[in-house]
């Protein structure tokens, strides 16, 4: 790992840079993708509930897609594929 800078106050425990990039890096967003067509992005939360499927964005708005189903997960991708029940 490259120590690329540092951020620290007065002195006290320091933080380097390269770490937080790191944890932004194991962060996955999601793009919900329904019929083919990406219809929210940036989704960190899923709830399946019966044939709904609630999601949420980084930034806390919510979307629920009724009488729908997850039929894949690619996390390489950052894809989550619903499908219309």
């Amino acid at each position: 790992m490259r120590k690329v800078g540092q951020i620290g106050v007065g002195g006290k425990a320091l933080i380097t840079v390269c770490c937080l990039l790191n944890l932004w890096m194991f962060m996955c967003e999601f793009n919900v993708i329904l019929d083919g067509k990406t219809e929210f992005r940036d989704v960190i939360y899923v709830k399946v509930d019966g044939d709904s499927v609630a999601v949420r964005d980084v930034m806390g708005e919510s979307r629920e897609f009724a009488h729908c189903r997850i039929v894949e997960v690619d996390v390489p991708n950052t894809r989550l594929v619903l499908k219309s029940t």
